[in-house]
């Protein structure tokens, strides 16, 4: 399986499995195998057959949770991923899961009642602490999420994805924009080929009104990042900024090419750029 000989590995353990059919660790390895080749039916067969006693079986129930998603099959994935805390309440990991379906659902309310739920069972799980803060901030709820995001921050003061979400955030409300260019290099310096972290400080300079210091960060994000609407629309404002209309125009077109929601404000700049 390490090398990725997923073929030769199922010889081998469907071999095995017809003399010890109720073995739960032979279970997940051919789960994991057929996983590896993409049968995702057969893959999903054996992971359900590791017994919740079993060393594999969170692991187990994630794949196949991970599963349902790849297939949007989300309704799936949270009725399997409930059956699971079912078989272990005290797993923050299941509730981790549960919360993130509900948020991709758009339950916000549920959501923050799983992930709650799981730091109630550890107040330390730093990725259920972030999760909960991305839920308050697509929820409408910003100070809640800048409150997790820096509890995050004080879990794991390293921690570069939290501190570039609060610092984005901070930028994008127009607020403790020194704070925000502060947390924001910060996160760069433990990432500093992440295009997005780029993106991030290139829109605090630019909010700060620094648009030639904004311009170098905003183009190689563009760079790091296939395809980003956000990031090709917030090169094409900084072009604006310095009168360089034809750029603006560039990127704004780019950006509107690929982003398929909240279009209005952004094909109103097009259509302003356009006008004689």
């Amino acid at each position: 399986i390490d090398p990725e000989q997923y073929d030769d590995a199922i010889i081998v353990l469907e071999g095995m499995l017809k003399g010890m059919p109720d073995s739960a660790d032979l279970q997940y390895l051919a789960g994991v195998s057929y996983d590896g080749k993409g049968d995702d039916d057969k893959a999903m067969a054996h992971f359900k057959r590791v017994t919740p006693d079993n060393r594999f079986y969170e692991n187990a129930v994630v794949h196949i949770s991970i599963l349902y998603q790849e297939q949007k099959k989300i309704t799936e994935a949270i009725a399997y991923i409930k059956t699971a805390i079912e078989n272990n309440p005290d797993n923050p990991e299941f509730m981790l899961y549960l919360g993130s379906f509900n948020e991709e659902m758009e339950a916000y309310s549920d959501a923050e009642t799983a992930l709650k739920k799981g730091l109630d069972i550890d107040p330390g799980h730093v990725r259920i602490q972030f999760r909960l803060g991305v839920v308050y901030d697509k929820w409408g709820k910003k100070s809640e999420s800048i409150a997790a995001m820096q509890k995050v921050i004080a879990l794991d003061p390293e921690n570069a994805n939290a501190l570039n979400y609060l610092g984005y955030t901070y930028a994008d409300m127009g607020t403790n924009l020194d704070e925000a260019e502060s947390l924001i290099r910060k996160a760069l310096k433990y990432k500093p080929d992440d295009g997005y972290i780029t993106d991030s400080l290139g829109w605090v300079l630019y909010k700060k009104g620094l648009f030639q210091e904004a311009l170098i960060y905003l183009e190689k994000a563009v760079e790091l990042t296939v395809d980003d609407p956000i990031i090709l629309e917030h090169l094409g404002d900084a072009y604006l900024q310095i009168q360089d209309r034809e750029n603006a125009l560039k990127y704004y077109q780019e950006s509107l090419r690929i982003k398929t929601e909240d279009t209005e404000k952004l094909k109103n700049k097009i259509r302003d750029l356009l006008e004689p």
